[in-house]
């Protein structure tokens, strides 16, 4: 390896690194560590440590400041907190804080601050841009501002996030804290996207891509504002449909100055929810929870203390063109206004707990008005009390969506929100939904789960061990069949 070096960047110790490098360049990466001292850390900034390390080289960062912007460009590099403190990197208002370029280029972030960058092109925070990927782990993302999209993080790019927060971050066009674009997945895992702000479009979140290339999983959108439309999320998609995926995800007090106060689904595109909660998001004119303008839908989630400022309209959706379609299954939707649909298209619910239908016993297609009894809504928590008519309510054999746009099929929600297992039977209670072997799905984002419920469902004989005894059990009481 060929290390560039000034006198003012670089200890003495760069003399065995040279040695080291040459001996393992063929079989390993090397570590490269930077501090505030050339006697102790090998580089003073990280910007040296990049220009200087070659592809599978770690850069191992003691806690500080470090007013810098970064470039990676067609470098395979590790960028890690050395642990013992914050590493932040500070960017001083003049640029983003990083950004990552090339077509070959993969990076991974781990544990780093990126806070204070600016920018006139897109993103502002952290920037993976053309074919390069990075996967971005246990980091921050805040305080960073961009005149046109992408605030905190902007991905055209491929790579996974993962336990990272985003916030605080702005823009004056879309995605006040991310902004996705481009034909490469992207996946997101329990993230925090708070605080965000957009002058357009998507006070979380701009998804800006074709098809579906998102996968987002336990993640978190809190207190993003859009003043325009989509406080979290806005599926903008491009000339073709985008689809927007997401499960056992909170959307909680996000606002839009004009529709979607958590999520706008604009024309030709798709966004679904599993296990989700929905809660307290608001907007100035109509859509609480979405302003739809082709195709929403939920499965298995909840939605409650969603708003509008607007008089006449309904609280939660909101249907903006006449094939625009709102499509609810096994959901529960509690908002102050009588109706949880208003404007056009079509609004169909199955095996909701929903204002309009009627009180008491369920109508044709399963739907039916009821205090759903939370344990404590106040709290955020939308768990199901005893006696709950939401409990065993549900379609464990229903299914939602289609081949072109994906499906989701009840009998393979195996968890809700909680991690706690789905479809298990309450004793107490009458099962009024659609059963599968006489277990029924409760409504909404949690499932109850009964005192003396197994730790395991499928441990059938309370043993505590999975093997064929629990096999024979089953055969047995299929046999038995129902009395």
């Amino acid at each position: 390896m060929n290390i560039t070096r000034s006198n003012a960047l670089f200890s003495p110790r760069l003399a065995s690194i040279l040695v080291i490098s040459a001996l393992t360049s063929a079989s390993g990466a090397a570590t490269l560590t930077v501090g505030p001292s050339l006697i102790d850390f090998d580089f003073i900034t990280i910007t040296a440590a990049i220009s200087s390390g070659v592809d599978g080289d770690v850069i191992e960062i003691a806690p500080g400041l470090y007013p810098e912007n970064l470039l990676i460009s067609n470098k395979d590099l590790t960028l890690r907190n050395a642990g013992g403190g914050t590493v932040t990197v500070f960017g001083q208002g003049l640029n983003k804080c990083l950004l990552i370029t090339g077509s070959s280029t993969d990076v991974e972030l781990e544990g780093i601050i990126f806070s204070n960058g600016f920018s006139t092109t897109a993103g502002a925070g952290v920037s993976v841009e053309g074919g390069s990927r990075a996967n971005i782990t246990d980091c921050i993302i805040e305080n960073n501002t961009n005149t046109i999209f992408g605030g905190g993080l902007y991905m055209s790019g491929g790579g996974t996030v993962s336990n990272t927060i985003i916030r605080n971050n702005t823009c004056m066009g879309n995605g006040g804290g991310v902004y996705l674009a481009g034909g490469i997945h992207k996946t997101f895992n329990d993230c925090t996207i708070e605080g965000n702000t957009a002058d357009g479009e998507g006070g979380g979140m701009a998804y800006v891509m074709p098809g579906n290339l998102l996968d987002m999983s336990g993640c978190r959108f809190e207190s993003n504002t859009a003043f325009s439309r989509g406080g979290a999320i806005a599926v903008l998609g491009t000339a073709s449909a985008g689809i927007v995926d997401i499960e056992n995800c909170v959307f909680i007090s996000n606002r839009a100055e004009s529709a979607g106060g958590a999520v706008w689904v604009s024309d030709q595109d798709v966004f679904r929810a599993l296990n989700t909660i929905f809660i307290n998001n608001t907007a100035a004119g109509n859509g609480g929870v979405v302003r739809n303008e082709q195709v929403f839908e939920a499965v298995n989630c909840t939605f409650a203390g969603n708003g509008v400022d607007a008089d006449g309209v309904s609280d939660s959706f909101s249907g903006v063109r006449v094939d625009a379609q709102t499509n609810l299954l096994n959901s529960i939707v509690i908002n102050s206004s009588a109706t949880s649909h208003s404007g056009v298209g079509i609004f169909n619910a199955r095996y909701s707990l929903i204002p309009e239908a009627s009180s008491g016993m369920a109508d044709a297609e399963g739907n039916f008005n009821a205090d759903p009894m939370f344990i404590d809504p106040f709290g955020e928590n939308y768990s199901l009390v005893t006696g709950s008519p939401a409990i065993d309510a549900g379609d464990s054999r229903g299914e939602m969506g289609n081949p072109s746009i994906g499906e989701v099929f009840v009998l393979d929600v195996l968890h809700d929100l909680a991690g706690n297992v789905r479809n298990l039977d309450d004793a107490d209670t009458i099962n009024t939904g659609v059963s599968v072997w006489e277990l029924c799905i409760d409504l909404g984002a949690y499932e109850y789960q009964p005192s003396d419920a197994p730790d395991c469902a499928a441990d059938l004989n309370g043993d505590g061990v999975l093997n064929f005894f629990d096999v024979s059990q089953f055969l047995s009481l299929f046999g038995a069949g129902c009395p």
